[in-house]
């Protein structure tokens, strides 16, 4: 009987030894990181900088109805807005250099992504779609991944 005491105890305090070599070690282990750590290592919006790419006034072609070749006059329209991107500062300098490299390139896929924008996407209010389209365009000729956000500004759509 006094055999089944002592293991007990032994078992006891073999267990308690255990329990508390796992509960001390993780005080001192690391912790975990949490996502709103990573957010929170996200540059503000205050810290991103702002590049003018320039103002685009943009004649929306007649469009031909593939049935009767004939043009409707509601297709008719002119884009104007002023075109800026927001890239964080360290790629700055980068993005400004490759910008004046690149201007006739960057002027020119703005133009052709306007042009072939539908009617509908160029009315948005938001123009979230029409800005889409401008980023995947103008991103290869600035940097790609360093321009974060492309922005219009005094946008203006003409009936003509």
């Amino acid at each position: 009987m006094p055999d089944n005491v002592a293991r007990r105890r032994y078992r006891f305090a073999a267990a308690a030894l255990g329990a508390a070599t796992v509960a001390l070690s993780g005080c001192f282990a690391d912790p975990p990181k949490r996502a709103f750590e990573d957010i929170a290592a996200l540059p503000s919006r205050e810290e991103f900088v702002e590049i003018e790419l320039g103002d685009f006034v943009v004649p929306i072609p007649i469009i031909l109805q593939p049935t009767d070749n004939a043009f409707r006059p509601d297709n008719l329209m002119q884009v104007e807005f002023g075109l800026f991107i927001v890239v964080e500062p360290r790629d700055e300098k980068l993005v400004k250099r490759l910008k004046d490299r690149n201007e006739g390139r960057i002027h020119d896929s703005v133009i052709r992504v306007c042009r072939n924008t539908a009617r509908d996407d160029l009315l948005e209010a938001q123009k979230s779609t029409l800005k889409a389209h401008l980023l995947d365009a103008v991103q290869p000729y600035l940097g790609g991944e360093a321009v974060r956000r492309v922005g219009l500004n005094r946008v203006i759509l003409d009936e003509l």
